[in-house]
Order: structure tokens, then sequence, then C-alpha cells
């Protein structure tokens, strides 16, 4: 039941990843206590809720950042967030470059997306192994996580 409940929690933060997602409203989402909710996501994928949905966040930003001239606050509001401080904020923590450093690095998007060179993969990887490790696959590192039963 545990492993369903995460898998499903997974697919809402998917299904709502630009909308204000709170700890509160998957709770209410599923019929479980908040604290209940956030132990057993940190237990299952090693990442908080918040960590995840930031860390999806920012992976999706990525295309539009480097294939697009959009200023970087609409790359923000597109993606999610509210300002243009904390997407600055939590892109350096995610991925060790402000971004208009990544930008400018020109770095190459798909060996960032599919590679093991920045600090926002191998978190996703870790995401993707855990849920390999309750019986699902993933598909598509760069698009969204497309899960499904194996």
């Amino acid at each position: 039941m545990d492993d369903k409940l995460i898998i499903n929690i997974l697919k809402y933060i998917e299904d709502n990843l630009y909308d204000n997602i709170s700890i509160d409203a998957i709770a209410i989402q599923f019929y479980f206590n908040r604290f209940y909710i956030m132990r057993l996501f940190k237990k299952k994928t090693g990442l908080t809720i918040t960590e995840y949905i930031n860390t999806r966040r920012i992976i999706k930003s990525l295309k539009q950042l480097v294939n697009s001239n959009d200023r970087i606050l609409k790359v923000a509001l597109d993606n999610g967030y509210h300002s243009l401080e904390y997407y600055s904020e939590i892109f350096y923590k995610t991925m060790g470059y402000s971004p208009l450093e990544f930008r400018h690095k020109k770095i190459n998007l798909p060996l960032v997306i599919e590679g093991d060179l920045l600090k926002a993969v191998k978190i996703n990887q870790e995401i993707i192994n855990s849920v390999k490790a309750i019986g699902y696959k993933t598909k598509s590192l760069s698009d969204r996580h497309v899960l499904q039963k194996k």
C-alpha cells in the first residue's frame, strides 16, 4: 500500500507540477496525515516532497532556458515559480549555476538531462531508482516521468 501511495503522489505531482502544490493539498487528496506522507515520501524517494517538486520544475525549465531567448523571469513563471529570486536560488542549489550562467555556458541539454554531470540529474536518478525499486519503470527523464507497472 505504501508503494502504491508513493506512485499516486508522484503522478499527482506530475499532473499538477505547475500549480501551487502543498503538502496539505496532497494529504487531503489522499486522505492521509501530512506528517505520515512526508515521512513516507522521504523514506521511499530519499527526498522531501518540496525537494522533489523543485527538482522536477528546474529540470522542466532547462529546455526553455537553453532553447529560447525568454527572459529568466518568464522561464521561472512558466515553470511554477512565483519569483525570480526563488527560482534562481533553487536553480543554483540544484544545478550549481545561476540560470544566467547555465544559459551562457551553452551546455549540451541532452547530456545534462540524461547524463551524470550535474547534481539535478543525480537527484533525478535517485528518484528514478526509488520508483524502479518499488516495481515501476520510468520513461523520458527530459519530458516527464511516465510511471508504468513492470
